[in-house]
């Protein structure tokens, strides 16, 4: 069985969104569910307008193919955005996307 959870997958304010709380079950995981719900909702962002996606990840171990997922799909590391702070369990990451695309 394959199952993704992402909950509240992105808030849009204005030409902006933030990807959250993503998690692929540990069934599925290497078989491209998150790298498709990810395409997806930034399609769906670009779609609404959006100019930049942002997220927000830990640092630990665990998190590490998560931000090899994300680098792939050319996220970038930036500053902390909105309520997030410098800290060192926290990594952000954001995209800035074409208009029309």
């Amino acid at each position: 069985m394959v199952r993704c959870l992402a909950s509240a997958p992105f808030e849009i304010w204005v030409k902006r969104a933030e990807l959250k709380s993503m998690h692929t079950a540990v069934a599925a995981r290497g078989r491209g569910v998150g790298r498709a719900m990810v395409d997806h909702l930034v399609a769906v962002a670009q779609a609404r307008g959006v100019r930049w996606v942002g997220l927000e990840t830990g640092t630990m171990e665990e998190f590490l193919p998560a931000q090899r997922l994300y680098a792939s799909m050319g996220f970038e590391r930036c500053a902390p955005f909105d309520a997030y702070t410098v800290n060192p369990y926290s990594l952000c990451m954001a995209k800035t996307l074409e208009p029309g695309r």
